[in-house]
């Protein structure tokens, strides 16, 4: 091709000829180049071959030159000169894309000296045997000159041949496949196996080999299970004819195929679209989480999917948390499925959905897998989440039944329906006609021994992992990890859903339904969203997942794999190949979206915020400014929510066109829509700036500039008044007046003063909630929700006042650290075209409620003690490490050597813990907040600890023996450092 190549150019210049060449073949041909791929084209000078392309590897190549050749204009084509191998399989492949329809180009092959006669004569013995169609013999066309070739092709007309198969000698293929069979080395007759063949009537094959005599045992003797539970009516004889049909011509070795004397049908490439979802359900909405389901398979359907997977417990919602010990909601859970199974839009697909199920006396967190009235196949979940934010086993036991099926009765809302009395429950696998699938959920992949490495191993194709999973900053990265580990090794096609949405406490179930192949994502649906539905699909070729698996030592762990119960579905889920769709194309591989920390405090806490106050049906939020980073914060928050709702409605989100119509006030025959996020913020966010004679210019213009700048309803007032009246009361009683340090007077009466300005903006801000819908003339009933913004560094050192402006209704940030907060106000700057954020990222933290002088202004890290980095840093040793004040020290002695004596980093551990322990109380009275980060130290449930605290004196004691130790030997923290 280089002679050819070099020929052209000097007869036409460089630009006749564009040469597409494998990276491997241009390191073989220079002496096995180790460089990239950017740095081999110079190896190759265009000048004397033309212009070269350099591609990762063959399959590639012919990608890229096929592409070109169908952007051609009239006369395009494909030629073959005289070739080898290589030439010959690439002939083939354009061939063969022609009969499907997948192109129409031309396709000659230069007939020198009569290189291409034996080719030629293949054909018509092809056509004369009945593999090839009389229609399809003049796909390609001959050309025994140059100019003979360019004319076929100028000329070359379309071939009439058809895509369906054509009839094959079922006789002789099937004793040939029958010889095939025999031969393969190590087949064992106690295992089926999968033969890969092209056909099109295959009863026809089917009896060829029963007269043939070819069969095999069964593994053993036992009936296979049918959807209803009862023996098959087939299962009575234990020989069966040795046949499965897909679609390439290889040998794959697997656990199953279809059995019966049912016709099987033949795939096209193997190819399934499957579906997964993220429902934005809520605890014991069971109209709306019932609607929501059957909305997700109506859109699954619509998409061509044969397989749906739903959320975990998505019948019920995820956070019903107690309300699971309650049993009346087993029985409506059951009364919800009978609905969703006898809807007419939910057949003809199989399709997954979580709830709450007693069987035999003991709850079980549960998957459904049913199909067309049926259910096949309950499968409990085996680990439970029980630790952080989870406490699954206070409601559920774990299956510790390992492939292991039991018959459980079905409640008698069921039977008419199903016509089933019993159906397995366990363990189990469905086994339709073309694949196989089995169920993981949610914290199982979080596993060292997750399900899905045994089942990949014993033949599971398709996985699915229905979740209730919350969000975290920085989480998505792990989880997505996880998903694509869980087939990269093995193999499999891996579908994940996930609840999306505030299902009505502190979470955010943050979605990314996904969709990943052999470790490849190639579906991947939005992590924060307002659509209370979101299905995502994808069509996948199984053949991958058993070409995956064709290594000898995957095959040799096959055979210590657990046999798993296996639940029949007489169906197959493929697309069949009786109807031929050229349409139907693989979906390609993608690159997963992960969002920065900045997006994600910017969209997850605004989703949340609107979904608690859509369904709170009140009017809207109040946030009370300081002209700090941390309310401005919570208001670019509620600002970000706005534009996440106009956005919704532009894409004519009809529930979002709703809902913000309802809470912005508007009458129900209203046709009125938002112009812009701030007119949504205007209508229903309200903010007000509560200065005293210790406030700033600064913070007060800052705050009103922030307001105007989204469009917030701001008031601007003092409120000396109010906290004079409350000063002179304490005086008329006790006749002590209270002073300011700065003034001369006590640590006790300076934190007094400055909790009394605190606590009476919470008051202000709860009476302006209740009454500013009012005043704004609002004719729809409900409040404004008051938004804390105390950050969740604050909450762990307990700077902040109990009651003060941080007990809310809500607080956003109250899980977000102090840095976090910074970067997000940065990146809102320029993505929200905020200029005024940048003055709040410049201002130095201050609470502003002592007296400013010429030699004293309040701040927040000098108040504290420590800086907000620092407290990060004991957050994440304390809660995510696991480590106590001597453990905290022994870590940062060596982390902080650089700046820190060992002396030093102990008065830190112990001015942090000091602090920690006598305002831990504080916590069990902090308003309910968004989780956002691992450290967080909510006392609901989240961070179970005492807030009664001892001095902790044996571990100073330790500390301070080492410090001692260091000290008196003049041992530095390098050489300590090097030491350990």
């Amino acid at each position: 091709m280089g002679e050819v190549a070099k020929t052209l150019v000097e007869l036409n210049g460089p630009s006749s000829v564009h040469g597409v060449i494998p990276a491997a073949l241009i390191r073989h041909d220079n002496g096995d180049f180790k460089g990239p791929e950017a740095e081999l084209v110079k190896h190759i000078d265009d000048s004397v071959y033309g212009k070269t392309t350099v591609v990762q590897d063959m399959h590639a190549r012919k990608a890229l030159m096929a592409s070109m050749v169908y952007e051609g204009g009239p006369g395009s084509g494909f030629i073959a000169l005289s070739g080898g191998y290589g030439t010959m399989e690439e002939l083939m492949e354009v061939t063969t894309w022609n009969q499907l329809g997948i192109h129409s180009r031309g396709i000659a092959v230069y007939n020198v000296e009569g290189y291409w006669d034996g080719l030629l004569k293949w054909i018509d013995t092809a056509v004369g045997a009945g593999f090839v169609k009389q229609q399809a013999s003049d796909i390609i066309v001959e050309g025994k000159t140059a100019e003979e070739v360019v004319d076929k092709l100028l000329n070359y007309k379309k071939s009439e041949g058809s895509c369906a198969f054509p009839r094959m000698h079922w006789a002789k293929l099937a004793q040939a496949w029958f010889c095939l069979v025999l031969l393969v080395p190590g087949l064992e007759p106690t295992r089926y196996c999968r033969i890969v063949i092209m056909g099109k009537t295959i009863a026809k094959l089917r009896n060829q080999f029963n007269e043939c005599g070819n069969t095999v045992r069964e593994k053993d003797n036992e009936p296979r299970p049918s959807a209803d539970g009862g023996p098959r009516p087939d299962d009575s004889t234990t020989h069966q004819p040795l046949l499965h049909c897909l679609t390439s011509i290889v040998l794959v070795r697997s656990t199953t195929f279809p059995r019966g004397n049912k016709n099987i049908v033949v795939l096209d490439m193997s190819l399934i679209t499957l579906a997964t979802c993220s429902l934005n359900q809520w605890a014991l909405d069971f109209h709306g989480n019932r609607d929501r389901i059957i909305e997700a398979i109506k859109q699954a359907k619509e998409q061509g999917a044969s397989l749906l997977v739903t959320p975990e417990l998505c019948i019920t919602g995820y956070g019903c948390l107690d309300h699971f010990l309650e049993l009346d909601n087993y029985d409506i859970a059951w009364e919800v499925l009978a609905d969703i199974l006898d809807n007419d839009a939910c057949q003809d697909i199989l399709f997954d959905v979580g709830m709450p199920i007693c069987h035999r006396g003991i709850y079980y967190n549960c998957r459904v897998v049913c199909r067309n009235r049926k259910i096949l196949l309950i499968r409990p979940k085996q680990s439970l989440a029980n630790d952080g934010n989870f406490r699954e086993m206070r409601y559920f036991t774990p299956w510790t039944k390992r492939a292991t099926v039991e018959d459980h009765r079905l409640p008698p809302a069921l039977h008419k329906i199903t016509g089933q009395t019993i159906t397995p429950f366990g363990e189990g696998i469905i086994e339709a006609m073309d694949t196989v699938i089995a169920a993981e959920s949610c914290e199982e992949l979080f596993t060292p021994a997750a399900p899905h490495i045994e089942l990949g191993l014993a033949g599971v194709e398709i996985f699915t992992n229905s979740s209730g999973s919350h969000h975290e900053l920085r989480k998505l990265d792990k989880r997505l990890r996880l998903i694509q580990r869980a087939t990269e090794i093995s193999g499999g096609v891996y579908l994940y859903s996930n609840e999306q949405g505030c299902d009505g406490d502190r979470l955010y179930y943050d979605g990314c339904a996904l969709i990943a192949i052999n470790g490849k994502v190639v579906a991947q649906g939005s992590q924060f969203s307002l659509n209370d539905v979101e299905v995502i699909s994808a069509t996948v070729d199984l053949s991958e997942v058993r070409a995956h698996r064709f290594p000898p030592s995957l095959r040799i762990q096959n055979d210590k794999a657990p046999s798993y119960p296996r639940i029949a579905l007489e169906t197959t889920l493929a697309h069949a190949s009786e109807n031929i769709d050229p349409n139907i194309q693989q979906s390609p591989v993608i690159k997963p979206r992960i969002h920065l920390p900045e997006e994600e405090i910017a969209l997850g806490p605004a989703c949340w915020l609107w979904d608690y106050l859509r369904r709170s049906r009140q009017a809207g939020f109040f946030v009370p400014l300081s002209g700090g980073i941390d309310s401005c914060s919570t208001a670019v928050i509620v600002f970000s929510m706005c534009r996440e709702v106009k956005k919704s409605v532009d894409q004519g989100n009809e529930i979002a066109i709703l809902d913000v119509r309802r809470v912005c006030g508007e009458p129900e025959d209203s046709t009125w829509l938002p112009s812009s996020p701030q007119e949504i913020c205007n209508r229903l966010f309200c903010t007000t700036y509560m200065g005293t004679t210790n406030s700033s210019a600064e913070t007060r213009q800052r705050a009103k500039d922030l307001a105007a700048a989204i469009g917030a309803y701001h008031t601007d007032m003092n409120i000396d008044t109010v906290v004079t009246a409350m000063t002179t009361l304490f005086t008329s009683i006790f006749g002590v007046t209270l002073r300011f340090k700065v003034h001369g007077g006590s640590n006790t009466e300076n934190l007094a003063l400055q909790n009394i300005q605190a606590r009476l903006r919470m008051v202000i801000s709860y009476l302006f909630a209740q009454t500013l819908p009012f005043v704004r003339k609002r004719a729809t009933p409900g409040g404004l929700l008051v938004l804390g913004s105390g950050n969740v560094d604050e909450c762990l050192r307990g700077y902040l006042t109990k009651y003060d402006c941080s007990s809310a209704d809500l607080n956003p940030i109250g899980a977000i650290s102090k840095i976090d907060l910074k970067r997000f106000i940065a990146w809102a700057e320029q993505t929200f075209e905020l200029p005024i954020l940048s003055s709040f990222l410049h201002a130095t933290p201050t609470a502003e409620l002592e007296p400013i002088t010429g030699t004293y202004t309040q701040s927040d890290e000098a108040d504290m003690g420590v800086t907000y980095e620092e407290l990060s840093v004991f957050g994440r040793l304390r809660k995510v490490e696991r480590l106590g004040p001597w453990g905290m020290w022994q870590r940062l002695v060596h982390v902080w050597a650089d700046r820190l004596t060992p002396r030093q980093v102990y008065e830190k551990v112990r001015h942090f813990n000091y602090f920690y322990g006598i305002n831990r109380h504080k916590m069990t009275t902090m308003t309910p907040g968004y989780h956002a980060e691992q450290y967080s130290p909510d006392d609901n449930r989240f961070d179970l600890r005492p807030f009664l605290y001892p001095t902790l004196s044996w571990a100073y004691e330790k500390i301070e023996k080492a410090v001692g130790r260091l000290e008196k030997g003049d041992i530095s923290t390098t050489s300590a450092k090097k030491a350990q």
